[in-house]
């Protein structure tokens, strides 16, 4: 009896080991780190989340939706910038150019063959200059993974939104944020890939991506300098928080109520079906 009870209860619980929790296992020790894709598929999923609560619901459209996408996938892969062999490196690197490129282009007002060819030669020297400094400059883990450079990159694309763009105050601010929701997601990915849930062990890497300073001293201090001063160039802050705030519960209650109706319903057609 004993022998069948014991069967019973175990072998359950050992088929669901063996097919489930041994099979994540595995994969954990596999993905020693959060790969290209990892960081992308986290970076878009956090900066829409951030998107859906930020902005009113009138305006949620595939558009604006594109847009967090785009940003939110941008700086998603920021913080790999100062990794030489990347993928995001190059993607970054190029973004950049295209960027420079277009502002030209629009403060020329004149689309010529000339202009194209000095856009082109732009592009191609951005491009390289920029590599050539992160590849000169730079380590990989070190202050481009760093909670300051995150206010930089963000800050950045706000005042370029709101002084270059002619974008209102507050959705320069939110596109800025999508960025660096973005970017935070990488640090947080690095570090949870850094922890072996699984052994309950940390690497030498656990550290090193979510930080306020880097082992260079001077970078960091370089950093807080570029996000103070950015900070005193962008629109006021404390109005866009405030209607930050506002939107944020906003948008909870409605989609708690959503939530709400669509359970109650869910309820009432499943006693009909059932009585």
């Amino acid at each position: 009896m004993l022998f069948t009870y014991s069967t019973v209860i175990y072998f359950p619980i050992q088929l669901k080991l063996q097919h489930k929790i041994l099979p994540l296992y595995n994969l954990w020790k596999v993905d020693k780190i959060a790969n290209f894709k990892t960081h992308v598929t986290g970076s878009i999923i956090s900066g829409a989340m951030f998107t859906t609560f930020a902005l009113p619901n009138s305006e949620l459209n595939i558009k604006v939706f594109g847009i967090a996408v785009l940003l939110s996938f941008i700086g998603g892969i920021l913080p790999d910038i100062d990794s030489s062999t990347s993928k995001s490196q190059k993607i970054v690197s190029a973004s950049i150019s295209c960027i420079f490129s277009l502002v030209y282009i629009i403060l020329t007002h004149d689309i010529t063959f000339r202009n194209l060819l000095d856009t082109l030669g732009m592009f191609t020297f951005i491009n390289l200059l920029l590599r050539w400094v992160i590849f000169k400059f730079t380590i990989h883990r070190g202050i481009f993974h760093s909670i300051p450079v995150m206010f930089i990159w963000s800050l950045t694309l706000s005042w370029f939104s709101y002084s270059l763009l002619n974008i209102d105050a507050y959705h320069s601010v939110v596109y800025g944020g999508i960025l660096g929701i973005g970017f935070l997601s990488h640090l947080l990915l690095d570090e949870l890939f850094s922890v072996n849930l699984a052994g309950l062990k940390i690497k030498k890497s656990f550290g090193s991506a979510l930080k306020l300073f880097s082992r260079n001293l001077t970078a960091s201090i370089l950093a807080y300098i570029g996000a103070i001063f950015l900070l005193t160039i962008n629109p006021p802050m404390l109005p866009v928080i405030i209607q930050l705030n506002k939107n944020i519960l906003h948008n909870q209650q409605y989609y708690s109520q959503i939530i709400n109706n669509s359970v109650i319903t869910l309820k009432n057609t499943h006693n009909k079906f059932t009585s």
